[in-house]
């Protein structure tokens, strides 16, 4: 019998943690609640026969001994009937300790729930006011304060790793410079553009041999427009951001 359990807090951080506190309890009383028929023939309990004599029905003598002597399930259940039931099967430590996790349970029931006030994180010395617009991905991101570049984004965290990032972090935003944007619009174009010329014309796709051929020639055909569409993007939405000014970072640092 761990009687550490006892020791009821002043309050509790949340009802979540209150009713883990009640589960605790019940758990203890798991430990000692158990009478088996051992205990009671040790008592020197007579137990009933279960079945009535030439029938499959449950003799009325069982029934009503196994009312009489029945352990509650739950320390909720707990009732004053139970303890005489106990005080002939168990040790008076064994009863004790019963009796006081009845009143731990009744007293942590009516504790408080006080909540811990919530942590205000102090602004950081390169703490983010402004946003940016990112030269790669046209999205708005936050400036670092003391460099003015842009912070760190467009990557996924798993397995506790950063994995990939986007082109566009650590660089001046759009309302600075566009010469990043300048040079990939450049790029896309030019990529776009050597595998159209790659290609050349549509082969057959009714021919059973020319059908890988005319999947991969599809394919890089909607590579060869997505560049494209991209760079059309970044000369429609992020080139026209130059010298525009910078829009108030509504929170976080960086």
């Amino acid at each position: 019998m761990d009687k550490s359990v006892l020791e009821v807090p002043a309050s509790f951080r949340s009802k979540a943690a209150q009713k883990d506190f009640l589960n605790k309890l019940n758990r203890a009383f798991d430990g000692v609640k158990r009478i088996d028929r051992q205990a009671l023939e040790n008592a020197g309990i007579a137990i009933p026969d279960r079945i009535n004599e030439g029938s499959e029905t449950f003799s009325d003598e069982w029934i009503d001994f196994w009312q009489k002597w029945n352990t509650p399930l739950d320390l909720h259940q707990v009732r004053e009937k139970h303890f005489p039931m106990w005080a002939h099967v168990k040790t008076k430590e064994q009863v004790q300790f019963i009796t006081d996790l009845v009143l731990a349970r009744n007293e942590a029931k009516f504790k408080p729930v006080i909540r811990p006030a919530k942590k205000v994180n102090p602004v950081a010395k390169n703490g983010a006011t402004h946003s940016g617009v990112c030269q790669v991905c046209g999205r708005t991101q936050r400036v670092n304060n003391d460099t003015g570049l842009l912070a760190k984004h467009g990557f996924v965290v798993e397995w506790d790793q950063h994995h990939g990032e986007c082109d566009g972090s650590g660089q001046l935003p759009a309302q600075v410079s566009t010469d990043v944007t300048v040079k990939r619009i450049a790029s896309l174009r030019e990529q776009s553009a050597n595998i159209l010329k790659a290609l050349g014309d549509e082969p057959k796709r009714n021919a059973v041999s020319n059908n890988d051929a005319w999947m991969f020639w599809n394919n890089q055909t909607w590579l060869a427009r997505e560049l494209s569409r991209s760079a059309d993007f970044l000369t429609n939405a992020v080139l026209p951001v130059l010298g525009k000014d910078f829009t108030p970072a509504d929170h976080a640092d960086i």
